[in-house]
């Protein structure tokens, strides 16, 4: 089925904060790369003179490399080999491009297993501008590359990009809400028989219109890139064959970003922002079932980091989803590739009726303790995982029945 607000512009402060990420990084590490792609890989030390954008994330993280990468996939191909190397090993991983969005804009979704690691799937997304944004998802980490280069100060070919495992994020061992709503109001928290039995096993293929505003246009090498990424990482959850439901990008827009950042919240998220400046007959034009908003913003006095709208309204079509670090709880890292994909599965699983007390915990194959993605607290070691019998989870705990149950549903609002 096909399928990361700080900015050093000062040399100075590029050589500092450089200087910190060498210190957290061994020689090591440079000498044997976590990942790279072969021929078209640099590494990167703290005598190259590129200003980068910091989203925090290196003062969370234990080990980690810096790399540039150059012209990866020189002509989009249905079917292409890659040549990578991962944690010293060489590999040659074949990826298929992921036709989920129908635009011609010079950014390319892939996805592949590497062969000889069993349950593994390398998921990238890549544009013109040598900018990766990608995982590999392996049996109990997720190794993530994603650009740490802002456009405006992009002042090489190559944009500055971070490699690391998700065993390296810090957990503080507290977590951040996800959702300003209560639980209680989106669904019950038992399972029914009758639900369960009536899933449908074919595939629903609802539409999404992703919009946003000037944070994320201005703090990415390329924001259109980066949301693609991310629908690509929430559509390999869903496509499950416990669930068989798979999201196409109907369109992008940043056109009223001012409209957005200024809306008069009032104490509301910023998804109510999204409702009043993307009105019904705006989804519509773009043929979208739902939308979601990749925001800037930073709701003062909250840690929520998303919201959808109840499935106790007639249609669930807007969420919002931050993507900015929140700066009301520095104790856990937010803003980064990992929290923004989170919050992303999270908010889009309650546009199709999935329920924090339908999350999960379970024992990982190292023997760590681990939600499912529903919990209704973010925290760095939780899995991207919907919870079902087969997945992580019971007859009670069957987040993926929920989805299954509803895609036709959300498939159906346009």
């Amino acid at each position: 089925m096909k399928w990361k607000k700080i900015f050093s512009t000062k040399l100075a402060l590029l050589v500092l904060l450089l200087a910190a990420l060498v210190m957290t990084v061994p020689v090591s590490a440079v000498d044997s790369p976590l990942f790279s792609i072969s021929g078209k890989t640099t590494m990167v030390d703290s005598n190259d003179d590129i200003s980068i954008y910091n989203n925090n994330e290196a003062t969370h993280l234990s080990d980690y490399q810096l790399v540039t990468f150059a012209n990866v996939i020189p002509i989009s191909s249905d079917e292409i080999s890659l040549p990578i190397t991962l944690n010293g090993k060489e590999y040659v991983v074949p990826l298929t491009h992921n036709t989920f969005e129908s635009l011609d804009d010079g950014i390319d979704s892939y996805y592949g297993a590497i062969p000889g690691i069993t349950n593994s799937m390398m998921l990238i997304t890549v544009s013109g501008g040598n900018t990766i944004y990608g995982s590999i998802h392996l049996d109990d980490e997720t190794i993530i590359i994603s650009p740490v280069q802002n456009q405006r100060s992009a002042i090489t070919k190559s944009p500055l990009h971070s490699v690391y495992s998700s065993t390296s994020l810090t957990d503080s061992g507290y977590g951040l809400s996800f959702c300003l709503t209560d639980d209680d109001t989106v669904v019950t928290d038992q399972m029914s028989s009758s639900l369960v039995s009536s899933e449908s096993r074919a595939y629903a293929y609802p539409r999404i219109l992703i919009v946003t505003d000037s944070y994320f246009v201005s703090s990415e090498s390329n924001w259109q890139n980066a949301a693609q990424q991310y629908i690509q990482e929430t559509n390999y959850q869903l496509n499950r064959n416990d669930i068989q439901a798979y999201m196409y990008i109907a369109g992008y827009d940043s056109s009223k970003s001012s409209s957005l950042l200024s809306y008069p919240l009032n104490g509301n998220s910023p998804r109510e922002a999204f409702k009043s400046v993307y009105s019904i007959a705006d989804l519509n034009s773009y043929q979208a079932d739902i939308g979601v908003y990749f925001s800037g913003y930073d709701l003062p006095g909250s840690t929520a980091l998303g919201q959808a709208e109840s499935p106790t309204s007639s249609a669930k079509r807007y969420a919002w989803v931050q993507m900015a670090a929140d700066q009301d709880n520095t104790s856990v890292v937010t803003g980064n590739y990992q929290a923004r994909v989170s919050v992303t599965i999270h908010e889009i699983g309650h546009l199709y009726g999935a329920s924090h007390g339908q999350a999960f915990e379970y024992t990982s194959t190292s023997g760590s303790r681990i939600w499912t993605v529903m919990k209704d607290e973010y925290r760095p070691s939780h899995s991207w995982d919907y919870s079902s019998p087969s997945y992580h989870g019971d007859a009670n705990h069957n987040n993926a029945g929920l989805i299954a149950s509803n895609k036709f549903t959300v498939a159906g609002y346009i």
